[in-house]
Order: structure tokens, then C-alpha cells, then sequence
């Protein structure tokens, strides 16, 4: 995979790497009650972050489906 390809596949990937480093720096706030209210924090805004991957996903379905109705569910991007 190289090209325009591998450029557009690789922002999810690193944001996907992101957020599952977040939720795991949230999880150990809730080791101790004190501060448990910033593993809230972190879960929240890593909630809140996963929230546009999928819109984004579904829109670029759309589109590529009425550019093109045969190919539109090829992508690796999708899964």
C-alpha cells in the first residue's frame, strides 16, 4: 500500500492509536478515589473524540457510492 492510499488510511490509524491511549491513561485515575474524577474527564473527552470516526466513515460510504456504485464497499478503510 503506498501513495494517496496509505495517506489517507494512516490519520484514523494514528487517531484510533490515540484514543485507545487515552482510555487507558483514564483507566488508572480509577485506581484511587482521588482521582477518580479525572479518569471521568479523560473517558468523557475520549467518548466524545470517537464520535466524528464513524460519521466520516458513513459520509464517505455515501459519496463513494454515488461516484461509484460497484467499488464503494472496497475499501480496508471501512472496516
Amino acid at each position: 500500500m503506498h501513495g494517496p492510499r496509505l495517506r489517507h488510511e494512516t490519520p484514523p490509524i494514528l487517531d484510533d492509536v490515540l484514543l485507545a491511549i487515552m482510555v487507558l491513561v483514564g483507566s488508572l485515575p480509577f485506581l484511587r478515589d482521588r482521582t477518580a474524577p479525572a479518569g471521568t474527564w479523560l473517558f468523557l473527552i475520549g467518548s466524545v473524540r470517537m464520535l466524528p470516526g464513524p460519521s466520516i466513515r458513513s459520509a464517505r460510504r455515501v459519496h463513494l457510492g454515488r461516484i461509484n456504485p460497484r467499488g464503494a464497499h472496497e475499501s480496508s478503510m471501512d472496516v
